[in-house]
């Protein structure tokens, strides 16, 4: 029978159009097609990406149970930044670096590390048991500060009593519970809780290497640069040290600040001390030169001096000025008496008048004298009116008077001279006076700087006395601005292993290995996974996207003929269509109807259509297709031959439980017709699908399957049957499917997600070409019914209807 197809086969005009594409281009560029590919790529890979991250948590398991658990405890530390009171330099102490970030480095300095080593003992390390405290089984333990490294073994001999060896295995001593023991670098004594111990191993490592693990391990923090707290850290395997090392970390720190803190204060006291002496022997001095200067001068209040000093001026002057006149008056009274007297000698009366003399008159010895002068003259007055000048008591009387009136005279020169005296002495003190208060202003600048020298002194003693006073308290007190907040306490639980933590991490890393593997593994993996892996190596349409079918495991013989019946749930059998229950069996039916559609628009409408179904190499489904769509036909009323046309290990007769021969090789060969070998079974209640197995056993398949023979045998069956469905051998294992190709309608290549290569499909596609064999479209067997995604990139009815309705009109 002539081939009759929508289109003819290639010819050499248009070879390029078969020119197949690079696989290993198309193959490494599946990972850059949008991402569409990762997710089933995953899929595909799922129990790799589990089991990688079941394996990674069994390795964390096993790491976390080996692990000694690890205890941390924290100290925090409160420290109060000393203020200057000045803002400006408040901000440059920022800027510069604030006291708490230097207090920060001095807790992790190494002094302070030492200091702790040494109090703690450091130096000595508990070997075994393991996760025990040093604390529940050594008590008062001392160290030297370099004993070197020893190592030293004690074994229980008794129930109180421990046989004590170095690291050598020699015998040491024997020593009780709660005996001091002492070995080279090192003293302890065991405590009650050691008993219960048979080994217990002791290290001791050098002490600076006990400094330097400490600085290692601890972690000074500070949690928030706002606020002045500083947390101080320690992990270990000993949940006693964890809480001991803190806390004497805080208090060995505390202590050095505080020590550092007396030594300037004492420091400070004895400078205030020594000043405040100097200064009290100069303040002494200024208030001696100001005393001596005081009592030198003379001067109380100099401002009152002063004032005094003037009106005394003034009074002296106005005191001369009194006399002065006075002294005038009775100076021209006395002359005018000297010059009466000098005229008129003999004559008392000139000094009388000096006795008129205002200040003379209230003289009351001058009045006496005056007055007995009076007396005289009336009686020498009256004797010379009775008797002579000469006369005797007239004489007695004259020398009398005379001698009273010299008494006035020298009263009255006596008190001009007396005037005149104090009138000099007034003077005298007028010009002491005015001397006086010339120098006040030099006694006054002298007086101020000798009272300011001495204020100056007596300010600085009392401020240097005020000083050492708070020095002195300070000394005394506590320095409150570095203080704990919250001590370490005695952990509860290890903060390492955490084993829900390492076995997440675990889980994460090792599904992410898995994900990694999975991802090199698609990157080397050269199987087809997808309609577009298929169709850019084929260049042929997609017809069908096939979930995965596995063979049935029997089918049940009914009456005469072998009756199709699924005997296990869908999706283990190979016959799944015929079933009418699930939903898996919808979606493999209605893959396989619409495969039928598809199939009967890509072959011309004749009244017989041959289609070879074939693979590029064993397992890729192809005997499992031609099955389902003979009985997929067949169930739509068509007179559907299914041939089984692998010789070497054809299998359709094993799955409808038939005999293998008669068969296909027996009708080649002429030992059988037809109608001999061909068997039926039923699809449904009224369809029948007719079956030719594979026959017997044949040396050279590819002999008995020569195109003429079977291009005859086609032509015959063409007569009786609207469909002849081929199951032919691999196109890369023999040659049997490519001298098949030659004699249908048309090929149907058939390749296995993950399984077919795209170089086996490749090359079974360029087998074909070489032969001629119309490629009617490819089938990708064996996806992931549950991937949604390979939907996308299914053909619609439709769109494959018009591709090949316009193929039909150009031909």
């Amino acid at each position: 029978m002539e081939r009759s197809l929508t289109h003819p086969p290639s010819s050499a005009g248009d070879s390029e159009s078969l020119l197949l594409p690079d696989w290993e281009q198309t193959h490494i560029g599946r990972l850059d097609r949008d991402g569409r590919d990762i997710p089933r790529m995953l899929r595909r890979n799922i129990w790799l990406i589990i089991g990688s991250g079941i394996v990674a948590m069994g390795a964390a398991a096993v790491v976390t149970l080996r692990q000694t658990p690890v205890y941390e405890a924290s100290a925090s530390i409160r420290i109060d930044e000393k203020q200057s009171g000045l803002p400006a330099l408040d901000i440059l102490q920022t800027l510069s670096g604030s006291e708490v970030s230097t207090e920060r480095q001095m807790l992790a300095s190494r002094s302070v590390a030492e200091d702790v080593a040494d109090s703690l003992a450091l130096q000595v390390r508990l070997v075994r048991p393991v996760a025990v405290s040093r604390g529940a089984l050594l008590a008062d333990v001392h160290t030297d500060r370099d004993p070197g490294n020893a190592r030293y073994r004690a074994e229980r001999v008794s129930a109180s009593q421990f046989s004590i060896r170095d690291s050598v295995g020699t015998a040491l001593t024997v020593v009780g519970v709660n005996e001091a023991l002492s070995l080279p670098g090192v003293k302890f004594r065991f405590t009650p809780a050691a008993s219960r111990h048979q080994l217990i191993e002791l290290e001791v490592v050098p002490f600076d290497e006990a400094v330097e693990e400490l600085r290692s391990t601890v972690t000074i923090d500070r949690p928030d640069r706002a606020v002045n707290i500083i947390v101080v850290s320690y992990r270990t395997t000993d949940p006693r040290l964890a809480r001991d090392v803190p806390n004497a970390i805080a208090a060995r720190f505390i202590a050095r600040r505080q020590k550092a803190g007396q030594t300037a204060t004492r420091s400070t006291i004895s400078f205030l001390r020594d000043q405040s002496s100097r200064m009290s022997v100069q303040l002494r001095e200024a208030e001696d030169s100001l005393r001596d200067y005081r009592t030198r001068e003379g001067l109380v209040s100099l401002p009152a001096q002063s004032s005094t000093q003037i009106t005394r001026l003034a009074e002296l002057q106005a005191q001369r000025g009194a006399l002065e006149t006075e002294r005038s008056a009775l100076a021209r009274l006395v002359q005018l008496a000297r010059d009466s007297a000098a005229k008129r000698p003999g004559d008392a009366r000139p000094f009388r008048d000096v006795l008129a003399f205002p200040t003379l008159l209230r003289n009351e010895s001058a009045s006496q004298l005056l007055g007995s002068l009076n007396v005289i003259e009336d009686r020498r007055a009256e004797l010379l009116s009775k008797r002579s000048p000469e006369d005797p008591d007239v004489k007695v009387l004259t020398v009398r008077a005379a001698e009273l009136e010299d008494q006035l005279r020298r009263i009255g020169e006596t008190y001009l001279q007396g005037l005149t005296d104090q009138v000099t002495s007034i003077d005298a003190a007028l010009r002491k006076a005015e001397q006086r208060l010339e120098t006040i202003p030099a006694q006054e600048a002298r007086l101020a700087m000798l009272e300011r020298e001495a204020k100056g002194y007596e300010e600085i003693y009392a401020l240097l006395q005020s000083r050492l006073k708070e020095a002195e308290i300070a000394a005394a007190v506590q320095d409150g601005s570095v203080r704990v907040v919250d001590p370490a306490l005695l952990p509860r639980s290890a903060v390492a292993p955490r084993p829900a933590v390492n076995l997440s991490v675990a889980l994460v890393v090792g599904m992410l290995l898995g994900v990694s593997a999975g991802l090199m593994r698609e990157l080397t993996d050269k199987s087809v996974h997808s309609r577009d892996d298929v169709h850019g190596i084929t260049r042929r349409p997609v017809l069908g996207l096939l979930p995965d079918i596995r063979p049935a495991r029997g089918l049940k013989r009914l009456g005469g003929t072998a009756r199709w019946r699924e005997t296990t749930a869908f999706g283990t059998s190979a016959v799944a269509v015929a079933a009418n229950q699930g939903d898996g069996g919808s979606a493999a039916r209605e893959a396989f109807n619409g495969l039928q559609a598809k199939i009967g628009l890509a072959l011309a409408p004749e009244t017989h259509r041959t289609l070879i179904v074939t693979s590029p190499t064993p397992g890729d489904g192809k005997t499992t297709v031609a099955i389902n769509l003979a009985g997929t036909i067949a169930r739509h009323g068509n007179r559907v031959l299914l041939i089984d046309a692998d010789l070497r290990r054809g299998i359709v007769h094993t799955v409808f439980q038939l005999a293998r021969s008669p068969g296909l090789s027996d009708v080649l060969s002429g030992a059988v017709d037809t109608v001999g070998a061909i068997r039926m079974v039923d699809v449904t209640d009224d369809r029948v699908l007719h079956v030719l197995a594979c026959g017997t056993p044949n040396d050279d398949p590819a002999m008995v399957l020569a195109p003429a023979q079977m291009h005859a045998l086609i032509t015959q069956l063409a007569l009786e049957f609207e469909w002849i469905i081929i199951d032919s051998p691999p196109l890369n294992v023999v040659a049997d499917a490519a001298l098949l190709g030659a004699t249908g309608s048309g090929v149907l290549l058939v390749a296995r997600a993950g399984v077919t290569s795209g170089d086996a499909l490749a090359y079974a596609t360029e087998q074909l070409h070489s032969v001629r064999a119309e490629i009617v479209g490819t089938i990708l067997n064996g996806i992931d019914r549950r991937d949604a995604s390979y939907d996308t990139s299914m053909y619609s009815y439709r769109e494959y209807a018009a591709t090949y309705e316009s193929r039909l009109d150009r031909s």
